[in-house]
């Protein structure tokens, strides 16, 4: 990250949190919310690939919730379309 860039703070402590919700998930990998927002940050940060393998989990997890369903197959979008 670009240190001029005025995301550049806020995307570090993105990367801290979820490097923290990875090393949970280890331990505990049925925490749905952990897993959202490992999806979601990652996304933010343009990791897409560990985007799509969250929502995944998230998904399978909520017993296909609808609302995660939208955001998953966006996600899919998105990294088909590079």
């Amino acid at each position: 990250g670009n240190v001029t860039d005025p995301n550049y703070k806020t995307d570090q402590q993105i990367r801290k949190l979820l490097n923290q919700i990875v090393l949970s998930l280890e331990v505990n990998p049925r925490n749905l919310q952990g897993w959202i927002v490992l999806a979601r940050g990652s996304l933010r940060l343009g990791n897409v690939e560990r985007a799509v393998a969250a929502f995944a989990r998230a998904y399978a997890l909520s017993g296909h919730n609808p609302l995660l369903a939208i955001e998953y197959a966006d996600t899919r979008i998105t990294a088909q379309n590079g």
